[in-house]
């Protein structure tokens, strides 16, 4: 049976780490307003009407370095697609009493990540690894910072950012390329494309010794994140980079939940990812645990990093790592919105178009030559950061275990 749906994802090529420090938070705050009212269609609950007239799904959402806008529908509704996202961007009314509604749910939004240090941690290790840097900034911004960003400041960001030079518009779904590119001719046309300045300057990694945060906060359960810098988006040894996460924490047969978990009942959850930026990245190991057991968890942790580090990983098990990764990436590509993602980030963040199947070779690829170089790499105690949330009261013994 044919695709009969339809995923239109508008792709913009700006996030929190473009914002100066006194409007942080804006690419968030405007990606809430996209959906407030046109001049086409000047209220929140008329584009909310257009959109659930056709039984489609939307939703928005801010990053680091793009935001993103879709709309998934019927396929005979693309025009419609593209015509309401397109609206949404270039006709946004931004009328100051829909800024001050927003305002407060941001707020509010602000309130319910601190209420919860399973959402938080994640922002912690990103403050520890970038600091001062741009990255270091959490992308909703703060209480103080929502609450001075005024409609020019809105305006003014819309206005140099939103160009489509800066975009990139993936259709993805039982639709024809002829019929999209006509309607991207279209749609796109009449849009004011004034350049955009780069908006990155390297970030600075400097780090010569384990680094560690603590954010004191009485909880029933400690949340914390060990991080290793490692490589940015286009990096090479992305596969190999992968495929270590995916050895070390991905899925129950992994050697962290087995080890952490299973063999010592040391946490109920406990996982690793891969975070990659245009210039920097890193892997991850979040875990939720026993407070009190929680210098037993991170010995346990850095043991099996040196391990994977110093032995070389056995075929089976490579093999096993490699077809989780893969069987996540495929089953992902079921959804049309997840292929949309794919091939638009990769152009944003490289000006290169993958195909699954190459991504999947690259995959393939990786030998356990590859893997225990890429961990010798990442795998170093001055690459080292912790950041913990919850009731901690002994840092000093917890710094002392950072190493290798």
């Amino acid at each position: 049976m044919s695709v009969q749906s339809v995923t239109g994802l508008l792709l913009v090529g700006v996030g929190s780490r473009a914002e100066k420090d006194d409007v942080s938070g804006i690419s968030h705050f405007l990606e809430h307003m996209a959906f407030k009212g046109t001049t086409k269609r000047p209220s929140s609950l008329i584009i909310s009407e257009a959109i659930d007239s056709i039984g489609a799904e939307h939703n928005a959402f801010t990053g680091k370095e793009f935001t993103g806008y879709y709309i998934k529908a019927g396929n005979s509704y693309l025009e419609l697609i593209v015509d309401i996202l397109t609206d949404m961007l270039k006709n946004s009314l931004l009328q100051p009493k829909e800024i001050e509604r927003e305002r407060g749910i941001i707020t509010e939004e602000i309130n319910m990540i601190e209420d919860n240090p399973n959402a938080k941690i994640g922002r912690v290790i990103e403050q520890l690894l970038y600091q001062k840097e741009p990255l270091g900034r959490p992308i909703i911004g703060s209480k103080q910072t929502v609450g001075a960003i005024i409609r020019k400041n809105l305006v003014s960001y819309l206005k140099r950012w939103y160009v489509p030079s800066n975009m990139v518009f993936v259709v993805a779904g039982g639709v024809r390329h002829t019929r999209v590119k006509r309607l991207v001719n279209r749609y796109f046309s009449d849009w004011d494309n004034e350049a955009v300045a780069p908006i990155l300057k390297p970030t600075d990694e400097k780090q010569s010794q384990p680094q560690l945060l603590i954010e004191s906060k009485t909880t029933q359960q400690t949340h914390m994140i060990l991080a290793l810098r490692a490589f940015k988006h286009g990096d090479p040894r992305r596969y190999a980079f992968s495929v270590l996460s995916s050895l070390l924490g991905g899925g129950m047969s992994s050697r962290l939940f087995y080890e952490v978990r299973e063999r010592r009942g040391l946490a109920y959850s406990i996982g690793s990812y891969t975070q990659r930026y245009a210039d920097v990245g890193y892997l991850a190991i979040k875990a939720g645990l026993d407070t009190k057991r929680l210098p037993e968890a991170i010995e346990v942790i850095t043991s099996e990093l040196e391990r994977v580090r110093l032995e070389k990983v056995e075929t089976k098990e490579l093999s096993k790592a490699k077809e989780y990764l893969k069987g996540n990436f495929i089953l992902g590509l079921e959804d049309s919105g997840e292929v949309a993602s794919f091939y638009a980030s990769n152009w944003l963040l490289e000006r290169k178009i993958y195909s699954p199947e190459q991504l999947l070779a690259k995959i393939d690829a990786v030998t356990s030559a590859k893997l225990q170089s890429t961990a010798e790499d990442i795998i170093q105690t001055d690459k080292l950061n912790l950041a913990i949330i919850g009731p901690i009261k002994h840092r000093q013994s917890l710094q002392k275990l950072l190493k290798f």
